[in-house]
């Protein structure tokens, strides 16, 4: 009865060792690489403690085999503490967190990553925690930042109200010069072209780069209340001989341009740019213009009469020195001078004056230059009435 029951229980282990056995072929059948943590001994016990034991595979490595990582972007260009977001999907498993790390710079936990402040060649790297053997990388590029640089011309301007200013922006560091125009107050184009406001005061007038919005130059605009142009003319009137010539003179006041326009808007004679007047043959009477080119509202006149001519016949006695090489002959209009240079080089005692006016004064002197070039004092003054036609 023993021995039955002793063959009877070695069956039952045979038996279950073959079970065990089938398992294992049937999970390297069909791929499925396992391993049980069982051995016979744990059979035995079981069987011989009458205890309920069931063979357990090790699934863990099984789950995870089939884990993949990518990272998106794979690439990314970024300057010194500048930022990128990476994202990352982990495939084959329900685990999909991942660890982040970089070989330069930080990245956060959900994947910010922020560049390095030297430049350089970078990775960010996302490892799957259900297995750190599965990872993606993504290559960062680090450069400075460029240095841009602006300025802008002129720095300062004083304008009258409504007055205007071209600016000139220079942009350096980049290719893209491009620039932003702006002013507290006034107008001002794209292209730089600055209009005063009509209220006086002090503005300023600013570029920012379009490279690099923080970057920025300006200038200084002082604006005053515009002033009323005026124009005056010297001699405002005079008469003068035929085919005559006279030098008139224009101010302008209230503007910084003070240039005039000349003109004879009355009668045949004429009136070169800079205001040089020449009498016609005929007698009449012309009207001579100066217009202020800042404003051509603004002008003054001279009244010409021309008549018949006269001139002045002057003589002198010869100077006692014997080293004499000329004379000089001077005019003026006030007794006592200040005195024109009428002509020098005479070499005779005498010389007639041409360009007299009717109903003038004029007074004359003269001086006698030796060999060496020294100039001698006045002579005694001559005075000439000239009559009137």
């Amino acid at each position: 009865m023993v021995d039955l029951i002793s063959s009877l229980i070695r069956s039952i282990h045979q038996f279950a060792l073959c079970v065990i056995i089938l398992y294992v072929v049937s999970l390297t059948a069909f791929g499925q690489t396992q391993n049980l943590v069982i051995s016979a001994q744990q059979v035995n016990k079981a069987l011989d403690s009458n205890a309920s034991y069931s063979a357990q595979p090790d699934n863990s490595q099984w789950r995870t085999r089939n884990v993949s990582v990518t990272v998106s972007p794979t690439t990314a260009s970024l300057q010194t503490g500048k930022q990128a977001q990476f994202t990352a999907t982990v495939n084959g498993t329900h685990d999909t967190a991942v660890t982040w790390t970089a070989s330069g710079g930080t990245v956060t936990s959900s994947g910010l990553y922020t560049a390095s402040s030297a430049a350089g060649t970078y990775k960010v790297t996302a490892t799957s925690v259900a297995n750190s053997d599965k990872s993606a990388s993504a290559v960062v590029t680090v450069s400075q930042p460029i240095q841009v640089s602006i300025s802008v011309s002129p720095t300062t301007a004083s304008l009258a109200s409504g007055g205007n200013q071209q600016f000139t922006a220079y942009v350096s560091g980049t290719s893209n010069t491009a620039v932003t125009w702006s002013a507290t107050g006034g107008t001002i184009t794209t292209g730089g072209l600055y209009v005063a406001p009509s209220a006086a005061g002090t503005y300023t007038v600013m570029a920012v780069s379009g490279a690099d919005t923080t970057k920025s130059a300006s200038a200084i605009v002082s604006v005053s209340a515009a002033q009323t142009i005026s124009v005056s003319i010297s001699p405002a009137s005079l008469s003068m001989a035929q085919n005559g010539q006279q030098q008139f003179a224009a101010t302008v006041s209230g503007s910084s341009d003070t240039a005039v326009t000349w003109s004879v808007t009355k009668g045949t004679g004429t009136i070169t740019e800079s205001g040089l007047y020449t009498a016609p043959q005929a007698l009449e009477t012309d009207i001579a213009v100066a217009t202020s080119q800042a404003d051509s509202t603004k002008s003054a006149s001279a009244t010409i009469t021309v008549v018949a001519p006269h001139a002045v016949a002057l003589s002198w006695s010869p100077s006692s020195s014997d080293d004499i090489s000329y004379y000089k002959v001077y005019r003026g209009t006030v007794s006592g001078g200040p005195y024109s240079l009428l002509t020098n080089d005479v070499s005779s005692t005498s010389y007639t004056d041409p360009s007299v006016q009717s109903g003038s004064t004029f007074y004359y002197v003269t001086t006698a230059v030796d060999s060496t070039g020294e100039e001698g004092a006045y002579s005694n003054q001559a005075q000439a009435v000239i009559p009137v036609p």
